[in-house]
């Protein structure tokens, strides 16, 4: 304010203060109101809704809530929550055993478990981690492979899904490893070569990227 007023005046610098103060509070309540539709929009998955799908890449996904916010697309800023682990394939050794015939469904084609395998190497929700912030359709990072932005593609604000990423739509023969960050110091996360994945994946925000 006090910029304002030595360049109008001090009634045209309190003006535009006011003005500044009324956008800013007008942007608050827009925003608050965009949230409570999508929440009353959003729904828990069931019926037809829950049954789980094959996306391209062999990846499958089940969802668990369907989102009423604003959709995931290409070069919005996205929050996620995440947990995803090794769940099966050839680099899964022998404490994997979620990759097997409980795993797949009469077609042949895997469904997500919830059955117990290894370890997380993402949990977004373990002591001292954060919610994980991307750039979708850019780079990949903090650990999501190409198979688990697929099963991002056609989410929105508030949804949650699991997916069940085959190795080759994962890391392949590369693997993963999660290195530590500012926030996770102790973050040591590892996906062995060729290893199928499990993601469970929540869409907190969506939002524009700030310019």
């Amino acid at each position: 304010a006090s910029a304002l007023t030595r360049r109008f005046g001090v009634l045209g610098g309190l003006g535009w203060a006011a003005i500044l103060t009324g956008g800013v509070l007008s942007e608050q309540i827009k925003t608050r109101i965009e949230e409570s539709a999508a929440e009353k929009a959003t729904v828990e998955a069931s019926g037809e809704l829950a049954a789980p799908r094959l996306l391209a890449r062999g990846v499958t996904v089940r969802d668990v809530r369907i989102g009423g916010g604003a959709p995931v697309s290409k070069g919005m800023l996205l929050l996620l929550n995440v947990k995803a682990r090794v769940v099966g394939g050839s680099g899964s050794g022998s404490g994997n055993e979620g990759s097997g015939s409980e795993n797949n469904n009469s077609s042949g084609s895997p469904s997500p478990s919830s059955s117990s395998s290894s370890s997380y190497f993402i949990d977004t929700s373990a002591p001292g981690a954060k919610p994980l912030v991307l750039l979708f359709g850019t780079k990949l990072s903090g650990g999501i492979c190409p198979g688990a932005e697929l099963a991002l593609s056609d989410m929105r604000a508030g949804g949650r899904r699991i997916a069940l990423v085959p190795a080759a739509a994962g890391f392949g023969g590369n693997g993963f490893t999660a290195k530590p960050t500012e926030h996770v110091p102790e973050k040591r996360g590892e996906v062995p070569p060729g290893a199928d994945l499990e993601y469970d994946i929540e869409v907190v925000r969506v939002s524009v990227p700030p310019s």
